[in-house]
């Protein structure tokens, strides 16, 4: 029952995630994305994006924490108020993804998301295959 839950939740949030980062780039947007990468002289991920993507990592490693606790615990039920408490921070965590003009992303931005998410995603993966 603990792995079925445990799958079921981690899938529940990657989902969320991969709904609420899904965005349309339109060929204009493309083109500013391209011109300001040329005008930049040395490429950075800007620090208001690398802020919010180190906080949502945070928020995952909190979230690890917490499934773990919960694998090892013989009181999942008295553990409810804890995963109410995650799922309320998991929404606000999307509201501010949703907010990212994904057309002011330069591409190390990019670079810098993708590797968060493979980060992520190998936490998620660990917490899932420990109850296999």
């Amino acid at each position: 029952m603990k792995k079925a839950m445990v799958i079921l939740l981690s899938s529940l949030l990657c989902t969320g995630l991969l709904v609420g980062c899904a965005g349309k780039n339109s060929s204009e947007s493309k083109e500013k994305k391209k011109t300001a990468q040329t005008e930049q002289k040395k490429p950075t991920v800007s620090k208001k994006f690398k802020k919010l993507m180190d906080s949502y990592e945070d928020f995952f490693d909190e979230y690890v924490s917490f499934m773990n606790k919960y694998q090892n615990s013989d009181d999942a039920l008295g553990m409810i108020t804890d995963y109410t408490n995650y799922l309320t921070k998991y929404t606000k965590m999307m509201e501010k993804l949703e907010k990212i003009d994904q057309s002011k992303l330069s591409e190390e931005d990019a670079k810098y998301y993708t590797k968060v998410m493979t980060r992520i995603n190998k936490k998620l993966a660990k917490v899932t295959s420990t109850e296999e």
